[in-house]
């Protein structure tokens, strides 16, 4: 069914768009323009982070504690927000030239360890440096460096390369913690230190000094060792010579008790022989007839072949007959 409103035609279209676009863009502006607002009220601090508000040139609160980490709001457009960060912070200072007490060059690389506490924000952002940690590590440096050459500059180099080191680095540790926490108010918790060079006269005698230690360690091993070798063999020695003394022992007890048998077996023989004899002789008085009957027993019955002149001639003397 056709409308009773007669069709708009293009000239009425180009002005109704005409009147519409300012308004457009006066909404766009206004939309655009709270957003920037509402972006520059609103701010957050991150965890490892402090600041401070600063409006038309100076510090909001500055009494006051640092902003901690969270949403925070300011005056947009005439405020703004300094920032520094207050995690433990690794300041490599690299390779430090020093003088010793005996005048001798060494080169040190040192690295050093601290923490911003919050009381020390404010002073580190508006007095001694800029937002960041730019400048106070350039401020760092410059302490560090002074401090380590005063300390090294009290020891001589066999100290600091010997045993009392670490003492020196406590030393070092302790002048940097009090001139560093008097002056920017930083805690510093380590100091890290290494000898990276030293005097090529002194390398070469440490080198010496090295190689006689050596050497002296190797003569009182071979010392220890002869020693050691010495005593064993003293110890085999009067082992085997105890053993010569005790075979010696032993050789002569058996020859002893050996002979007191011989000795002990002759006297019984001769102890035997006598009383045989005796017991013989007894048997002759007793009984003259026993010597012939003892010449009976040993004659083979066999007459001598050879009768010389007054030689005996062996006879029986025989029983008389009944």
């Amino acid at each position: 069914m056709p409308s009773d409103q007669p069709p708009m035609r293009m000239p009425q279209v180009a002005r109704a768009t005409s009147l519409l676009r300012p308004r457009l863009l006066g909404l766009v502006a206004v939309v655009i323009f709270a957003y920037l607002i509402a972006n520059d009220v609103f701010f957050t601090i991150g965890p490892n982070e402090r600041g401070f508000v600063v409006q038309f040139g100076r510090v909001v609160d500055p009494g006051k504690q640092p902003l901690k980490p969270g949403l925070h709001t300011k005056m947009p457009l005439i405020s703004r927000v300094d920032v520094l960060p207050v995690s433990i912070d690794v300041l490599d200072l690299g390779n430090v030239e020093a003088f010793t007490k005996d005048a001798q060059k060494i080169t040190l690389h040192i690295t050093m360890t601290s923490q911003v506490p919050d009381e020390a924000v404010y002073h580190l952002l508006y007095e001694v440096g800029r937002a960041g940690n730019q400048d106070l590590h350039r401020n760092y440096t410059t302490i560090i460096a002074d401090r380590l050459r005063t300390v090294v500059g009290r020891h001589e180099i066999n100290d600091i390369a010997g045993a009392d080191r670490q003492n020196i680095i406590d030393e070092i540790r302790t002048a940097l913690a009090r001139d560093l926490t008097a002056l920017f108010g930083i805690t510093v918790d380590s100091v890290q230190s290494a000898l990276v060079a030293m005097p090529p006269s002194y390398a070469q005698a440490i080198e010496a000094a090295m190689q006689a230690r050596t050497q002296r360690q190797a003569a009182e091993q071979n010392q220890l060792r002869s020693r050691i070798e010495a005593e064993t063999a003293k110890v085999r020695a009067e082992g085997e010579a105890n053993a010569a003394i005790e075979a010696a022992r032993g050789e002569s007890q058996s020859r002893l008790l050996r002979a007191q048998a011989e000795a002990q077996a002759i006297r019984l023989r001769g102890q035997a022989d006598a009383d045989a004899a005796l017991a013989l002789a007894k048997a002759l008085e007793t009984n003259a007839n026993l010597v012939a009957l003892r010449t009976a027993e040993r004659w083979d019955g066999k007459l001598p072949q050879n009768i010389y002149a007054g030689a005996p001639i062996p006879f029986l003397q025989m029983p008389n007959a009944k």
